[in-house]
């Protein structure tokens, strides 16, 4: 291919060694039978004449060809700007090109495209057109570092007045018309952000216009190199259109991108030969890739593979833009995640702020772009640290609604605060079940009207038992005792058992499921038996009766100082009354029923009154809650 080009170029009567300018625009002059007009033009005299409509000022800029000047228009007090040919380059043909690009400026009549107020001629019959000032500088400035970038964010501030560019050529497009020579030098910017596309001079038509040369029937090689597409450096402007156009476009991306137009060479032929070949583009690592996608189509080899319209291409660039504040908001949320991973590994208490800065950022990339995958991978990383530490710190209804959030599931993830869940769940179970079992206040009133009944019959039954010794002992049992004392004494243990027998069957029956209560009644079941055998000792074993209601007190005070110690601290009151009682019984032999009556009555009683406890006795009513 390159060998194909060497020969195209000789045809173009240009030079292989020609020093390239990168600024200078290859153009062909129109002929003079494009402008069949000229002469019906309107007379505009300028300054110097009494009738001047326009006072020129001095010269505000200057082309190839083309002079600028600051006019005041008298008839309406405004400046505006008058271009004219200047005086190195007059001709017939640059004449006509001056009107040529002025007829082109007012079919493209749109808000990035300068006004043309009127065409005319001055009072030596050279074309005079008359457009609207703007101030400004020109993009390249900005390029060139000749002006300063008047934004934080330069690539934005480019990217927008690339937009406006693409507007015009949108609209040129739908009028038919061709620029061929887009560029930075030809944007102006104004002082308030207003863009023009200057330079209509090489424009030409894809449709029949009246008085615009059609691109079909043109011959030459125009444009400027370095912005050239590969059909613009062969001569046959017939295969040049909107695609055109299109690539010229993708070299102002290109220089966005990296500061350079996108034909690379020291020489016009090795600028123009790059062109032609469609060699590759090079671009600096901090170009965002979705950026050089673009960027490569809008410059391929082929016009089938570039974009269709400006307006397409524009389209791909705005949603690059808001791709790139998605992109912007994902570095600030990643920021936060790893802000987020150092709380936790320090144990820091900003964990949540933290963890909510970075999920908020990572979803309002995602509402800007729902496709971003640097913010799905980023909330699904952020999402999963904050699981994992919720679950490790027992959260798991947090850790479970973070699941949900996932923007792709995790299973393993799930499955694991699922299985600690579980297992805490089982553990807090059986926590509570401990709780419950040994919770003192579950059962109290039943145990206390044990107690009580236990304080009435201990404390009345010395006395029935004294009033019972005048009564003889029955006939069948004189066998077993002869002493009425001990023989009542240990029939009315025995009549007792009927009453241990039902407190079992209702702690069973009611409180099968507390632990403590069963305890209880066991234990309660077991100091009867072994009261049991101490009373009855006084027959088997010929024990006073002193000694054993001795023993008596001292096994209900070993059993209630132990049912204290395991399930309710308020039952080893009485257990310490009953020691006192046991030895009272030691000491003071002399009163046994007295000193037994006294102390079971005053044990018994000081379980019943738990007031320090927050518990009122069974006879005193209770709040219904």
């Amino acid at each position: 291919m390159q060998q194909t080009y060497d020969e195209i170029f000789k045809t173009l009567g240009l030079q292989a060694t020609q020093q390239l300018d990168p600024d200078k625009t290859l153009a062909k002059a129109p002929q003079d039978w494009r402008d069949t007009l000229r002469e019906s033009l309107p007379l505009l005299p300028l300054s110097g004449q009494p009738d001047a409509q326009f006072s020129l000022r001095h010269e505000i800029g200057r082309g190839g060809m083309g002079l600028v000047h600051l006019a005041y228009q008298n008839a309406l007090g405004r400046d505006v700007a008058i271009k004219t040919v200047h005086t190195g380059a007059i001709s017939r043909d640059t004449e006509n090109a001056l009107l040529q690009e002025a007829r082109v400026m007012g079919v493209v009549e749109h808000p990035n495209v300068v006004p043309v107020h009127v065409i005319g001629q001055d009072e030596s019959g050279r074309p005079v057109i008359v457009m609207k000032r703007i101030q400004g500088v020109s993009w390249e400035a900005y390029f060139c570092n000749q002006a300063p970038v008047p934004s934080e964010d330069p690539m934005g501030f480019h990217l927008n007045i690339f937009l406006s560019v693409c507007n015009a050529m949108s609209f040129a497009h739908s009028r038919g018309i061709l620029h061929r020579d887009i560029k930075p030098e030809n944007v102006m910017v104004g002082q308030f952000g207003e863009v023009y596309l200057l330079d209509w001079g090489l424009a030409a038509a894809l449709l029949d216009i009246p008085k615009i040369p059609k691109v079909s029937e043109l011959v030459g090689v125009v444009g400027t190199p370095v912005f050239m597409a590969p059909e613009m450096t062969t001569g046959d402007n017939a295969s040049q259109g909107i695609h055109t156009d299109i690539f010229l476009l993708g070299g102002l991306l290109h220089m966005i991108a990296t500061g350079e137009p996108p034909n690379r060479g020291s020489s016009l032929f090795e600028v123009m030969s790059f062109a032609y070949t469609g060699q590759k583009h090079i671009y600096p690592d901090n170009v965002p890739n979705e950026l050089i996608e673009i960027c490569e189509r809008a410059l391929a080899h082929a016009p089938a593979d570039r974009y269709k319209t400006a307006d397409e291409l524009k389209a791909a660039v705005e949603a690059f833009l808001s791709h790139r504040n998605s992109h912007q908001l994902v570095h600030a949320a990643n920021e936060r995640t790893q802000a987020l991973t150092q709380a936790i590994e320090a144990n820091e208490p900003d964990v949540d702020a933290h963890f909510a800065e970075a999920r908020f950022a990572f979803m309002s990339a995602l509402q800007i772009w729902r496709q971003n995958p640097a913010a799905k991978a980023g909330l699904q990383a952020c999402l999963q640290t904050m699981i994992v530490f919720r679950t490790e710190r027992g959260d798991f209804r947090g850790a479970m609604g973070l699941l949900s959030e996932l923007p792709e599931a995790d299973e393993a993830l799930r499955a694991l605060v699922e299985e600690r869940a579980a297992h805490a769940n089982a553990v807090e179970i059986k926590r509570a079940k401990i709780a419950y079992d040994y919770d003192e206040s579950v059962g109290i009133h039943s145990r206390r009207w044990v107690v009580g009944l236990m304080a009435a019959t201990f404390a009345t039954a010395p006395f029935a038992l004294d009033a019972m010794t005048s009564y003889p002992v029955p006939l069948p049992f004189r066998g077993i005792t002869e002493v009425p004392l001990i023989f009542w004494a240990n029939a009315a243990m025995l009549a007792f058992t009927p009453a241990i027998i039902a407190m079992n069957y209702f702690t069973f029956t009611r409180y099968r499921d507390h632990k403590a209560s069963r305890i209880f009644a066991l234990g309660m079941t077991w100091m009867f038996v072994l009261a049991l055998g101490a009373r009855t000792s006084t027959v088997w074993a010929q024990t006073s009766l002193v000694h054993a209601a001795a023993a008596e007190c001292a096994i209900y005070s070993s059993g209630l100082i132990m049912l204290g110690l395991a399930i309710d601290r308020r039952l080893g009151r009485p257990g310490w009354w009953y020691a006192v009682t046991s030895l009272a019984l030691v000491v003071f032999n002399g009163y046994p029923l007295e000193i037994f009556s006294l102390g079971s009555f005053v044990a018994c009683t000081s379980f019943l009154y738990s007031g320090r406890y927050g518990i009122r006795p069974p006879w005193e009513p209770r709040e219904s809650k």
